[in-house]
């Protein structure tokens, strides 16, 4: 046979779901007109016993590849985005072979076949041009895919993504492409073109020109199923559209159109589309004929017997034999194929080349299914065995043309029905350029009759009265019985007994699937929110040992390592050598150091910002720490970051201190979002004991705490130690098919009211390591903070040895300024910045802060974009793959865009605070910032340097060698030299000079320029009072929000001698404090923001 020029395969679903069996008007539906599609039916093939597979990625690969999917482990369920799996290379498909005979090759719209490495996309499998979709579906205007946490823009031109693209209808763009192809394409050149639509997947979106008045779909009730059929129109348009530019072309009598579905509709369930496979039984997913009996229909003017319904057996793998021998190949360069050469019965009629098939054998679903001649076989578990109800009785005689006249509809203006293929795009284009008549009216009727599937007269009893085939395997006699309602399996012994050696013969040849887990390296927003392969060429390991290497991937790990009173050069990557912290500095070198990272002024106030996302006096949480017995927390109308990401799927840990509430149990951590605890409820412990001595009281507060099982935890290791051993614990028996919080909150290095307020693990290294430092009690505390630096090093070393590093995000930071003297004091250093834990000056509320993760893009620098701690609420979570418009309305702001990409200015203001008892405030907007601070030591400058030349030199050798950076090593593709941690920690030290010349601020207002000068030591007040009032008005207008800390004294009913000397919750579930009848009788005042963050300064 000659060489056909062209041959047009229209795949028209290319996601899961697709026009169902009762969708197209040739199977005698009047509910929505498909001239079109109709018009090729009438005039070519009508394939009314097309068999495919239940869902799109099996059907694609026997379709591509000629062979059942069971062969290649492609036979259950469909790729999904992020995971590692595709069609296997070896195996040639379909254009490859085309192209082998000389074919210009193009695929327009789904793939749906493994897209993990750049091999496995179309351009590297045959195809010349591709413009479509790599993932099961997107929507139909901005072409985005989601899946599970994951999000992004799904739009190729070959290997590229196809930005630019997203204010055109997905059926109209892939429409305009083939329309395209077809006009520059060199007539005397073979084509293969395929155009695998969106249309009509699920979700459902109308084309913008819909009109809802439209007589033609008036009369469909259910407004779902009548946007459905607007999808559908407007897919049989682009067909209309196609065969007339081929006619323009002069290349429509040298072609062969096949229209097909790769699956049956989904009326209900998953990928809900509301179409219809009635009368057929069951859906997408199943083995019954809603699922696999599939529309099909070919058309080509060199078909010598055309204008008939077919009703021998076809099945999906057959097109590659087939359209291989139609262009003129030898059928030997296909190999051992599954699939038989069916074009001499389509072109002539006869012979019968297939009487059996296998549907198709899932050995996890434990589904299989086959038929022989009339005769169709199923067994296992046969769920979704469903009749649709999409196109009732009552609707049959109320469609066009066969109204009953007496009844005036909307639908009467409509033309009938034979006019209307008569009149379409496909038929006119045959008339013109072909030159001979389309099939009569007449014939068209016949043909529309012999097509459709007749089943018992009452549907409405076989609708809701059906069997299913869980327990016993079902035969049915598809040809007497289509709609299989009747189990003949006892009557026909014999044929069912061949039917079961058939699927036997098969099962022994059945390649087992390999399910990798999603792969969150795959995640879009690596590369620039756009699904993209992920797998380097090289590194093609699937099917072979891809399930072994990808085992342990997991999503992102968020660490919040909470530092209480931890000072600003108590990190030496800060710029002191006096307390070495290699690995709290190898995440910083390899992340972002977040040099303008504010806190409040203390604990309780800080983690009611970092957990909620809203400053601190909307919740009644600003001013004093809470203390043991006190009957305060967070509200509990807020939602807090753990109970979002846990919407999100993850599993929530927090380990270490609580410190918001534990008066009754709803505020206790497992009751606020954390899935477990281990750690106090109280503001510090001693290291060893875990005792608060507080109210002159002592209790033991060390808990864990399940769900609601509250367990007292008798331990009295090292406090630092018993975190790691936790964080160890929980990170090594992580199930990696779940993401994960967890957060660290450690006491390190907070004073605790032992005899010695810090507690050092080893005094002898102590001595050893850093008996240079001459003051003992900073000794004593250099060490608190050294073993917590090898606790980081232990954690992130654990993310390594469980292979999630590489998916993680660590966060580093303090929650409030040290405090080198005073109350709770800890001799930390908040050197060279002013004040202390308490005050508003930056040395209380400037913390140290930085985030390290493989997915920042640019790493490695220091960014002095403002940062609020109220900010990593909607970061976080937004980096988790949440979506903003979930969260309430909060004063933190997204910076996940800003860390990645070195955006700034996402933030030019924050409220540091607002303690309206002590008549505090402060506020900052752009590079001035404004402070009335009332508290002790405001001119306090740390006596602890950092710096001596009786210190070692900083040791860059030692932290490219520290744990932690080995860890980040394995998983880098970045390498951090000593010249880049040189200059990184020159960048993140604040010199300042002159600081015994500091202004006095004492009972008055003081205004500083922070960039110029950070250690607040010249007040602009009197240069600049347009700034003061600015920023004045600034902090007045979050005054009518503020909810006023309320006055809740302890309360002795809980301290611990009522509780076997412990601090446990003592109230009722059902208490109300102050702060909650207020919320709950008169709502939180109602929200003020002010949009200062474009106000210049």
């Amino acid at each position: 046979m000659h060489k056909l020029k062209k041959l047009y395969v229209l795949t028209d679903n290319n996601a899961q779901n697709f026009q169902g069996w009762n969708d197209v008007g040739f199977h005698g539906s009047n509910q929505i007109p498909t001239p079109n599609i109709d018009a090729l039916a009438y005039n070519g093939i009508i394939l009314n016993r097309h068999y495919v597979l239940p869902s799109s990625t099996p059907s694609r690969t026997a379709f591509f590849t000629g062979k059942y999917p069971m062969r290649m482990g492609m036979q259950g369920e469909d790729i999904q985005g992020g995971e590692p799996r595709g069609l296997p290379l070896s195996v040639r498909i379909l254009p490859e072979h085309l192209r082998g005979l000389g074919y210009t090759t193009k695929l327009i719209g789904k793939w749906h076949l493994g897209y993990h490495t750049p091999q496995h996309t179309p351009l590297h499998r045959g195809f010349d041009s591709f413009l479509g979709f790599y993932n099961s579906h997107v929507s139909y205007y901005d072409y985005k895919y989601s899946y599970q946490n994951m999000s992004g823009y799904d739009m190729h031109r070959g290997d590229a993504p196809a930005y630019g693209l997203t204010d055109k209808y997905v059926t109209d763009l892939f429409t305009d492409e083939a329309v395209r192809i077809i006009q520059g394409h060199d007539p005397s050149r073979p084509l293969y073109l395929q155009i695998s639509h969106l249309a009509v997947h699920a979700p459902l979106e109308n084309p913008q020109d819909y009109d809802h008045y439209d007589k033609r779909f008036m009369h469909i009730r259910e407004q779902n199923r009548r946007k459905y059929a607007r999808m559908v129109s407007k897919l049989d348009d682009s067909v209309g559209r196609i065969v007339h530019t081929l006619g323009n072309r002069g290349m429509l009598r040298n072609s062969v159109v096949l229209f097909l579905t790769d699956n049956g509709a989904a009326p209900i369930g998953k990928f809900r589309n509301f179409g219809s496979n009635y009368p057929l039984r069951g859906m997408k997913y199943t083995l019954y004929e809603g699922g696999v009996r599939g529309v099909a229909v070919l058309w080509s003017p060199k078909l010598r017997k055309a204008a008939r319904v077919c009703d021998d057996l076809v099945h999906i793998s057959d097109w590659l034999p087939t359209l291989y021998a139609a262009a003129a190949g030898d059928l030997t360069d296909l190999g051992e194929i599954d699939g038989v050469n069916q074009w001499r019965m389509l072109n002539d009629g006869y012979p019968i080349v297939r009487d059996k098939l296998l549907l198709n054998i899932d050995e996890i679903s434990k589904t299989e299914g086959a038929i022989y001649k009339q005769y169709k076989l199923l067994r296992g578990s046969m769920e979704g065995g469903h009749y649709d109800g999409y196109y009732r009785d009552y609707e049959r005689n109320y469609l066009p043309t066969y109204f009953n006249d007496s009844k005036k509809t909307a639908q009467e203006e409509l033309p009938p029905y034979t006019e209307t293929i008569l009149k379409s795009a496909v038929s006119q284009s045959i008339t013109y350029h072909l030159g001979g008549p389309v099939t009569q009216p007449s014939t068209m009727i016949q043909l529309r009759r012999e097509a459709m599937v007749h089943c018992r007269s009452n549907s409405t009893l076989y609708r809701d009265n059906f069997f299913t085939c869980n327990v016993t395997e079902c035969l049915f006699d598809i040809e007497n019985d289509p709609c299989e309602t009747k189990n003949i399996v006892e009557q026909y012994p014999r044929v069912a007994r061949e039917l079961d050696q058939f699927l036997e013969q098969y099962g022994r040849n059945v390649t087992i699937q390999v399910k990798p887990p999603v792969d969150w390296l795959a995640d879009p927003r690596r590369t620039n929110n756009t699904w993209e392969p992920w797998i380097p060429s090289g590194d093609s390991f699937y099917p072979y040992n891809a399930a072994a290497k990808l085992a342990g991937l997991a999503y992102y790990l968020h660490i919040g390592v909470v530092l209480v009173a931890v000072g600003w050069n108590d990190v030496s990557f800060h710029g002191a050598d006096e307390i070495p912290t290699p690995n709290i500095d190898a995440l910083a070198y390899n992340g972002v150091i977040l040099n303008r990272h504010y806190v409040l002024p203390v604990c309780t106030p800080s983690r009611t910002a970092f957990l909620t996302g809203q400053y601190p006096i909307r919740t009644g949480m600003q001013g004093y720490p809470l203390q043991g017995a006190e009957p305060r927390g967070i509200p509990l109308n807020y939602t807090l970051l753990p109970e979002y990401l846990r919407r999100l799927g993850y599993t929530t840990h927090l380990v270490g201190k609580w410190h918001v509430g534990y008066h009754t149990r709803n505020f206790g951590p497992t009751r606020r979002g954390f899935d477990t605890f281990l750690g106090y409820y109280t503001g510090y412990i001693q290291y060893y004991n875990h005792t608060l001595l507080e109210s002159e009281q002592l209790g033991y507060d060390l808990h864990r705490i399940v769900g609601d099982n509250n367990t007292v935890e008798y331990r009295y290791d090292y406090m630092t130690d018993l975190v790691t051993d936790e964080a160890e614990s929980i990170i090594s028996s992580h199930n990696t098919n779940k993401p994960m919080y967890l957060q660290l909150a450690h006491l390190a290095p907070h004073s605790s009211d032992a005899e010695d307020i810090m507690e050092v693990r080893d005094w002898k290294e102590t001595n050893a390591t850093l008996g240079y430092i001459k003051d003992l009690n900073r000794r004593k505390y250099a060490s608190v903070v050294s073993t917590l630096d090898k606790s980081v090093g232990r954690v992130v070393d654990a993310l390594k040895k469980k292979d999630i590093l590489k998916n993680t995000i660590i966060i580093f930071m303090a929650d409030n300024g040290a405090q080198t003297e005073g109350v709770y004091k800890n001799y930390g250093s908040n050197y060279p910045l002013r004040g202390l834990k308490f005050s508003l000056f930056e040395g209380g509320v400037r913390g140290a802060a930085c985030i390290y993760s493989p997915l920042i893009g640019q790493s490695s620098r220091v960014s002095t974009q403002l940062f609020h701690i109220t900010d990593w609420l909607p970061t976080l979570y937004s980096a988790a793959g949440g979506i903003s418009s979930d969260l309430k309305q909060l004063d933190g702001i997204d910076q996940w865009s800003a860390i990645k990409k070195v955006k700034t200015d996402e933030r030019r203001s924050i409220l540091v605070n607002i303690q309206e008892g002590e008549n505090s405030e402060a506020a900052i907007m752009g590079r001035y910032k404004l402070t009335r601070d009332k508290s002790d030591y405001q001119k306090h400058y740390s006596y602890y340097s950092g710096n001596d030349a009786s210190y070692p030199k900083y040791n860059v050798t030692n932290v490219l060698a520290s744990p932690a950076a080995t860890a980040i090593a394995s998983v880098s593709t970045n390498v951090l030299t000593a010249a880049k941690i040189k200059q990184l920690r020159k960048e993140a030290t604040i010199v300042c000079e002159n600081l015994t010349n500091s202004s006095s601020c004492m009972n008055r207002t003081c205004l500083f320029n922070i960039y110029k000068d950070p250690c607040e030591i010249t007040d602009l007040s009197s240069e600049y009072p347009k700034v003061v009032k600015r920023l004045s008005v600034f902090i007045d207008s979050y005054k009518s929000v503020l909810m006023k800390k309320p006055n809740t004294p302890v309360d002795p009913a809980g301290f611990p001698c009522h509780f076997n000397n412990t601090w446990m919750p003592w109230l009722p579930d059902d208490y109300q404090s102050i702060s909650e009848m207020h919320f709950t009788t008169s709502g939180v005042t109602s929200w003020q923001h002010n949009d200062f963050n474009s106000t210049s300064s």
